[in-house]
């Protein structure tokens, strides 16, 4: 049974069919282009559940740097990963065009939080390039793709929460853990 997720673009949604979380070839890998303070970045296919317009987070003190904070979607709280500042330390101040996408890693579901929603692309194993192209110590990005002459960052959602785990617990302070490995402080 196919699953699906929606894309907004610049026209009405769509849905785009994936089947059993993989992408359609098994010889090509399947990426969502997006944008993020002007950088284009992409996620694999089979990681994304959907994407839907941004909308109102809950701020918390104590969530990690890279988050801009929680979101309940469809029953479950996600953090929000701030693309921005993955990719130049700044924030994103959040307008009617932005979107989530709902993304699951082999352990942490998140919501990405990105500019725009740019493409759907099909590359084949030949043109990834791998860790070794990435600055040292660098874990964010899977990969680099060329795409229309443009360097393109590949996430990994799993790297990207791993500096979301849970924050030491200070003295008298309490701690919440949130599903995911996530932390607030009260």
């Amino acid at each position: 049974m196919p699953a699906y997720f929606t894309a907004k673009h610049s026209f009405p949604r769509i849905f785009i069919p994936r089947q059993n979380g993989r992408s359609m070839s098994a010889s090509t890998h399947t990426l969502l282009l997006f944008t993020a303070a002007e950088r284009r970045l992409a996620l694999a296919l089979e990681q994304i559940s959907e994407v839907v317009p941004a909308f109102e987070m809950k701020h918390a003190p104590g969530l990690a740097e890279q988050l801009a904070g929680l979101i309940s979607f469809r029953g479950r709280v996600l953090p929000v990963i701030d693309c921005r500042w993955l990719v130049d330390g700044s924030r994103t101040t959040l307008h009617h065009q932005h979107s989530f996408i709902i993304a699951q890693g082999s352990s942490h579901e998140a919501a990405l939080l990105v500019e725009c929603v740019d493409d759907l692309i099909s590359l084949g194993e030949e043109e990834f390039r791998g860790e070794d192209f990435l600055h040292a110590g660098e874990r964010k990005f899977r990969h680099i793709v060329m795409h229309r002459s443009e360097m393109v960052l590949v996430l990994d959602i799993d790297a990207c929460m791993q500096t979301a785990a849970p924050l030491p617990v200070n003295g008298n302070d309490r701690q919440t853990v949130l599903e995911g490995g996530y932390a607030l402080e009260h």
